[in-house]
């Protein structure tokens, strides 16, 4: 139970920390290193598994698409459009957010 309480905080400080950085720096590039830098520690500590990235790889994919597909059809708009009319960092933010979310639903289980 304290193993799973710790895992739990853990991936919320993760996700927090990645907020903490997306609502206080103002560039765009320095966002996407370190969305992707605070998941490639996660990888440097074996937090993740093949499951992970997976879940990781096809939230970018989808974000990608549906933030697409959101902008091309017109329902909504980005300020600072870095690619294909989106921040470049927003599809590693929803890879993140996959990640991190199916990670904490799995552990909440077990």
């Amino acid at each position: 139970m304290k193993q799973k309480t710790l895992k739990i905080l853990f991936l919320l400080g993760l996700f927090l920390l990645a907020n903490f950085i997306l609502l206080l720096i103002d560039n765009p590039f320095f966002v996407t290193v370190s969305i992707m830098g605070i998941y490639f520690l996660g990888l440097a500590f074996n937090f993740w598994n093949k499951r992970d990235n997976l879940f990781f790889v096809v939230g970018v994919m989808v974000g990608t698409f549906v933030e697409l597909l959101g902008t091309f059809n017109g329902r909504w708009s980005y300020i600072e459009q870095h690619f294909f009319y989106i921040p470049m960092w927003l599809p590693f933010a929803w890879g993140y957010l996959v990640a991190v979310v199916s990670k904490m639903m799995l552990t909440m289980v077990e």
